[in-house]
């Protein structure tokens, strides 16, 4: 299993107010990182909030933090980076963001940019993105990368003209229609 590196600049951390005690402020800093799905994650937090109170937002932080990095690990990153214009992911090259999906995303994203050591810059242009943006962009790159190259399926009923053109569109031949014979 491959490590990702995250840099996302929030205060993602678990105070000594809130849980005072050392030992298990390891314990669960443990059960993020080790986290192996999001309901994992989840369940971990929601162990913490019912034993010691609800959240504070840096708890809530790193826990999304978490979150981001099981997403990059799934779509094989190596990097993700957050600054204050541009979210910075560092491509593995394998997994499902090949080379020519990776491209082709670039191309349909307004201001990203591909570099030749393998990064994808994307523009942020929310004040105080955090890791709610990140996995939404991480979200849209994954289900791009799943339908690319799949052609859209229509329905037969879908297919149907609805502008009086023929089967197969307006400039398909013409059947011609049959004309009784005169006896």
């Amino acid at each position: 299993e491959h490590e990702v590196e995250i840099k996302i600049p929030v205060d993602a951390r678990i105070p000594d107010d809130w849980l005072p005690e050392t030992a298990l402020r390891l314990r669960l800093y443990r059960a993020f990182a080790g986290a192996k799905s999001h309901d994992e994650l989840a369940q971990a937090l929601g162990i913490a909030v019912d034993r010691y109170g609800p959240a504070p937002a840096s708890v809530k932080h790193l826990a999304a933090i978490m979150a981001v990095k099981l997403d990059a690990k799934a779509l094989r990153l190596t990097s993700v980076s957050l600054g204050k214009d541009r979210l910075v992911l560092g491509l593995s090259g394998d997994g499902k963001l090949q080379p020519a999906i990776v491209m082709a995303y670039a191309a349909r994203v307004n201001g990203a940019r591909l570099t030749p050591d393998g990064k994808l810059h994307l523009p942020v242009i929310a004040k105080n993105a955090g890791p709610e943006l990140v996995r939404e962009s991480l979200r849209q790159l994954a289900e791009f990368a799943s339908s690319f190259g799949r052609a859209a399926v229509v329905s037969p009923s879908a297919a149907a003209p609805t502008t009086g053109n023929p089967p197969g569109g307006p400039h398909a031949p013409r059947r011609r229609r049959r004309r009784p014979r005169r006896p």
